[in-house]
C-alpha cells in the first residue's frame, strides 16, 4: 500500500515536471513563431512594394508604346497623302516643298527693306515769298515687304510665280505679280498674267539687287512697270529676246476707283470756236474716269514691248544684277528695247500714241562694274486730242562700282534728263535735270543680307509738271518750290531676303 502511494506521488511529479517543460517549450516556440511571422510580413510588404513599382513601370511603358504607335500611324497617314513622299528644306535661295519625283515644287520667298531718309530742300516759294513746306524731312519706313510663291506643277514645264507686296504708304497688301506659263522648249518660255514689260533693264533687275538704295530717277520717269498681257522669252547661248502684248505702261499698277484718268476738253461755242476767259485764254473743262485693271478700265487700245540682249562675253547670270562678284567671269552684255502703245479710243486726253526706246550696256570684271543706259520717249497726239503736238523727252544714266572681297562696294551714279517739252510755257522750271548719287554697300551675305547708304544731290528743281507719274517720296525725294533747286537726300537701308 505504501509502495503504491509512493509510486503515485512519483508519477504525479513526473507529469507535472513534463507539463512544465512542455509549457516552457510552448512559450518559447510561440515567441519564435511571432518573430518568424513578423519577418515574413516584412518580406511580403517588400515584395508588394516591388510589385507596385514594376506595375507602374509597365504602365509607363505601355503608354509610351501607345504614343509611338499613334505617331507612326499619323506619319503613315501623312505619307499616304503623297504617293511617293515629299522633300522640304532650303536650297540656298528659298525655302521649298517638293514631291519626291520632282514634278511638283513650291518655293517660298520674301523681301524686307527697312529704310531711313533725311531730305533737305529750300522752302521759299519765289512767286509768293512765303514758306511752302518744312525744308527738313526725316523718318523711317518699310520701303518693301513682299512674299511670293513660285515653282511648277505636274512637270517642270508648267511654271507659276505669284507675289504679294505691302504698300509703303498704308500697309495695304496687293497683287504685284501673277504669272503662269509653259516651257515649250529648253530655250523658249510662254507665259501669261501680270508682270513687268520687257523694256528698261534697270527696272527688270529686282529691287533687291540694285546698286543704289533706289532705282534712278531716269528709270522712274520712263519705266513701263507692271502690266497685264501675254509674253514669250527665247534664250540661246548668245542672245535673249523677250516680247509682250500688253495693256500699256503701268496698267498693272492701277489702284481701281481711287485712280482716275483726267480728260480735258476746250469749251466751244455754237460756231465751234473756243470760249475765252477774261484774260483771253481758252476755257478748259475737266472730267475724270476711273482707271483700273478691268479689260475696259485701262488707258490703251493695245501695247507691245520687245527687248533683245546680246551676251558678248561671260554668262547670263551676270545679267541679273550690277555687282561684280569674286570668281565671276568677265562679262559684257548689250541690250535694247522698244515699247509702243496706242491710247484709248474716245478719250480726249488719252488719245495718241507713245513710242519709247532704250539702249544699254553693262561690263563686269574682277570686282569692277559699269552700267550705262540711254532712253527716250516720243508722244504723238491725235488731231482730236486736247494736247495736240508731239512731245519728246530723253534721259541718260551711268554708274560704276568696285567690290572689295564681296563685302564693301563704293559706287557713283550720274543722271541727266531733258524734259523741256514737258515744261508749261513761261513756268519757272528747269529744262534739264542733273542728279548725282554717291554711296556704298556692305554685304553680310550678298543680297540676302546687306546694308546700303547713299547720298543723292539734285542740281535742278524737281516738279510735278516735268516728272509726271513719278513717286518721288518712294525715292526719298520731294517736289521743290518753284524756282528752287539743290535738293539733297541721305538714305540708309537694310535688306533681308528669304
Amino acid at each position: 500500500m505504501q509502495s503504491r502511494k509512493l509510486m503515485f506521488a512519483l508519477g504525479s511529479g513526473l507529469l507535472l515536471t513534463a507539463a512544465g517543460a512542455v509549457s516552457a517549450d510552448t512559450a518559447t516556440g510561440s515567441a519564435d513563431l511571432q518573430a518568424q511571422v513578423a519577418a515574413l510580413q516584412a518580406k511580403v510588404n517588400q515584395l508588394e512594394g516591388k510589385q507596385s513599382d514594376t506595375w507602374l513601370d509597365q504602365r509607363r511603358a505601355d503608354e509610351v508604346k501607345a504614343l509611338v504607335k499613334e505617331v507612326l500611324a499619323d506619319a503613315d497617314t501623312r505619307a499616304s497623302l503623297l504617293e511617293s513622299g515629299a522633300t522640304a528644306g532650303h536650297n540656298g535661295k528659298h525655302f521649298f516643298l517638293a514631291s519626291d519625283d520632282g514634278n511638283f515644287l513650291l518655293n517660298i520667298y520674301g523681301q524686307v527693306q527697312v529704310r531711313y531718309v533725311f531730305n533737305n530742300r529750300d522752302n521759299n516759294d519765289e512767286t509768293s515769298g512765303d514758306p511752302a513746306f518744312d525744308e527738313n524731312e526725316a523718318g523711317f519706313s518699310v520701303r518693301r515687304a513682299k512674299i511670293g510663291f513660285s515653282g511648277h506643277i505636274v512637270s517642270p514645264q508648267w511654271f507659276y510665280d505669284v507675289r504679294l507686296a505691302v504698300s509703303e504708304s498704308n500697309n495695304d497688301a496687293r497683287l504685284e505679280k501673277a504669272v503662269i506659263g509653259y516651257e515649250a522648249m529648253d530655250n523658249l518660255k510662254l507665259w501669261a498674267g501680270e508682270d513687268k514689260a520687257p523694256f528698261l533693264r534697270e527696272e527688270l533687275i529686282s529691287s533687291s539687287k540694285q546698286l543704289s538704295v533706289e532705282r534712278s530717277l531716269v528709270n522712274e520717269l520712263f519705266t513701263t512697270g507692271y502690266t497685264q498681257g501675254v509674253g514669250a522669252v527665247w534664250t540661246s547661248d548668245m542672245f535673249k529676246v523677250s516680247g509682250m502684248l500688253n495693256d500699256g505702261a503701268r496698267a498693272g499698277e492701277k489702284g481701281g476707283a481711287e485712280t482716275f484718268s483726267t480728260q480735258e476738253e476746250e469749251l466751244l461755242d455754237e460756231n465751234g470756236d473756243p470760249v475765252l476767259d477774261d484774260a483771253g485764254n481758252p476755257i478748259v473743262t475737266r472730267s475724270e474716269r476711273p482707271v483700273d485693271k478691268y479689260f475696259d478700265g485701262d488707258a490703251t487700245d493695245f501695247a507691245i514691248s520687245t527687248r533683245a540682249d546680246v551676251k558678248v562675253m561671260g554668262d547670263w547670270d551676270s545679267w541679273d544684277d550690277f555687282q561684280s562678284w569674286n570668281g565671276q567671269e568677265t562679262s559684257l552684255i548689250i541690250g535694247g528695247a522698244i515699247h509702243y502703245e496706242v491710247g484709248e479710243s474716245g478719250d480726249n486726253f488719252l488719245q495718241g500714241k507713245v513710242l519709247e526706246y532704250t539702249v544699254d550696256a553693262s561690263f563686269k570684271m574682277g570686282g569692277f562694274g559699269v552700267y550705262v543706259a540711254g532712253v527716250g520717249a516720243h508722244f504723238m497726239a491725235d488731231d482730236t486730242a486736247v494736247n495736240d503736238g508731239d512731245t519728246d523727252i530723253y534721259g541718260i544714266v551711268a554708274q560704276a562700282s568696285y567690290l572689295f572681297n564681296d563685302k564693301i562696294e563704293p559706287f557713283v551714279r550720274y543722271e541727266w534728263l531733258d524734259v523741256s517739252d514737258l515744261n508749261p510755257e513761261g513756268a519757272p522750271l528747269d529744262d534739264h535735270l542733273n542728279l548725282l548719287t554717291l554711296g556704298a554697300n556692305y554685304y553680310f551675305a550678298k543680297h540676302n543680307a546687306k546694308l546700303q547708304l547713299d547720298v543723292v544731290y539734285a542740281f535742278n528743281g524737281l516738279s510735278a509738271e516735268t516728272l509726271p507719274g513719278v513717286n518721288l517720296s518712294g525715292m526719298g525725294l520731294a517736289y521743290d518750290a518753284p524756282g528752287e533747286d539743290g535738293q539733297i537726300a541721305v538714305r540708309a537701308q537694310f535688306q533681308l531676303l528669304f
